[in-house]
Formats: C-alpha cells, structure tokens, sequence
C-alpha cells in the first residue's frame, strides 16, 4: 500500500501471473521464423492432395512433352517450367502470400488454355488427349478447392 500513495507500482500477485504468461507469449512468437506469423490458414486435405496431384500429373507427362518438343530450346523451356511450377506447389502449400492466388489462376488459365484444344487433340492423337483431359480436371478441380478454400474462411 505505501508504494502506492508514493506512485510506486507494486506487482500483485495477479499482475505478475499476467506479465509471466505475456512475456512467454513473446518467448514463443520470437521462435517462429518470420513468416509464420503472416501465413494463412492450413489448407484441408482434398486441397493439398490436389494440389499435390497437379505436380505429380506434371511429372507423368513430360515424356511425352520431350517427345513433341522441337528441340533443345523448348525442352530446357519445358524443364524450368516443371521447376517453376514446383517452386509454386510448395509456396501454396507452405502458406506464401499471394501463391495460393497465383496457383490457382496459373490452374484457371491452363484449363481455358488446355481446353479449348482438346476436341481437336481428340481427332489428331488420343493418347494425348486422355493425358490433357486429365491434366484439366486435376487443374480444375485444385482451383475449384483453393476458390471454395478463400470463400470459406469461417471453417478453420
């Protein structure tokens, strides 16, 4: 009481309690690294698998890919797209900024791109048509998440 009258504070035993649990608070958000503390929710599972699947698909095609490829030039082309685009998978699923947007409109824009070819793909080499379908509905389907993902922030 007498530090009190004096303008002295004096810690109650409430007071020091709190300051323990907010100076532990920062303890543990000065451990995480830099960007954890800015990353967005955690994506669900079906995402993340599809999301995944759209960089395995990516890999299962190249053969082919190489094979239709003119030269040196458009494979090593080809090649650091793949590179790229894993670059980009593990950005979204890591959870940063903006990856997530730009995934899901580089997956938009490659099924307009992709689907606008594919009944012609169809009357000139059908196994290239099976490999692009599939390409299609894994890169749609991983967007349709990812925009059902943004437009559900209450779940999580």
């Amino acid at each position: 009481m007498i530090g009190r009258e004096f303008g002295h504070r004096t810690a109650e035993p409430a007071e020091r309690e709190h300051s323990a649990a907010h100076d532990a608070g920062h303890i543990g958000a000065a451990r995480r690294p830099a960007g954890a503390r800015g990353r967005a929710r955690r994506l669900g599972m079906m995402t993340r698998a599809l999301v995944i699947g759209v960089c395995v698909w990516s890999f299962v095609v190249i053969p082919w890919e190489v094979h239709g490829s003119g030269g040196i030039a458009q494979t090593l082309a080809l090649l650091f797209s793949k590179a790229l685009l894993v670059v980009l998978v593990v950005c979204t699923l890591r959870g940063v900024r903006g990856a997530r947007v730009l995934f899901t409109f580089v997956c938009a824009v490659s099924v307009i791109a992709i689907g606008l070819d594919l009944p012609l793909e169809y009357n000139v080499l059908r196994t290239g048509f099976y490999l692009s379908l599939v390409d299609c509905a894994l890169k749609f389907a991983a967007a349709l998440a990812l925009v059902s993902h943004y437009t559900n922030r209450d779940s999580g």
